[in-house]
C-alpha cells in the first residue's frame, strides 16, 4: 500500500502571527474506519471522547525503548503517542487490515443477556489487552518566516489501564 492509496482526511488552520502566516494541516488516516471504531467505543457518544482529548499534559510512561513523546489526557483515559514515520508506515502497510478486522470482531462479540434480555459486549472489549488504536495523524507546521516545515505524526490511544485492576 503506498501513502498515496490510503483514505485520508485532511483540514488546514491558517493564521497570522506577529505578521507571519502559519499554517497547520491535520492528516487523519482510515478516518471512516477509525470514526465507526470511536463510536462503537464510545458507546455512540464520540463527544465523551472529544471532551477528554481537550484537556492533555506530557506523559513519561517510564522504561519505553522508542524514546517517543507522549501526551496523556489528565482524566486519564486516552494517550496520544509521537511516533516515527516508519512506525506509522509499518501500521499503514502491514497492520492495518488485521487490526480493523480483530476489533470488529472484538465489538461484534455478545456476553449472554442481562435480565433485561439486553446484551453488552463491553466486557470482552474492555478486557482485551490489545490497546485500542482510535486514530492515526499526521501533523504538518509551515510558517512563513522559518524555511521548511515540522511534520509530527501521532497515534491516539486508550490508555491501557484505565480503570483496570494493576495487579
Amino acid at each position: 500500500v503506498s501513502q498515496d492509496n490510503i483514505a485520508k482526511f485532511q483540514c488546514e488552520f491558517v493564521s497570522m502571527e506577529d505578521g507571519g502566516r502559519i499554517s497547520l494541516r491535520v492528516e487523519s488516516l482510515f478516518p471512516h474506519q477509525f470514526a465507526a471504531l470511536r463510536y462503537l467505543y464510545t458507546k455512540g457518544n464520540p463527544d465523551v471522547m472529544i471532551n477528554s482529548l481537550k484537556r492533555c499534559q506530557t506523559f513519561d510512561p517510564g522504561a519505553g525503548k522508542s524514546g517517543s513523546g507522549f501526551f496523556v489526557t489528565r482524566d486519564d483515559k486516552f494517550v496520544l503517542k509521537a511516533v516515527k514515520k516508519e512506525e506509522l508506515m509499518h501500521f499503514v502497510r502491514h497492520f492495518n487490515s488485521v487490526y480493523f478486522a480483530h476489533m470488529g470482531l472484538l465489538f461484534q462479540q455478545k456476553t449472554p443477556a442481562d435480565d433485561n434480555g439486553s446484551f453488552d459486549n463491553s466486557a470482552q472489549i474492555h478486557s482485551s489487552f490489545l490497546v485500542k488504536i482510535l486514530g492515526v495523524y499526521t501533523i504538518t507546521t509551515k510558517r512563513q518566516r522559518v524555511f521548511g516545515q515540522q511534520v509530527k505524526h501521532y497515534i491516539l490511544m486508550e490508555k491501557l489501564f484505565y480503570k483496570r485492576p494493576k495487579d
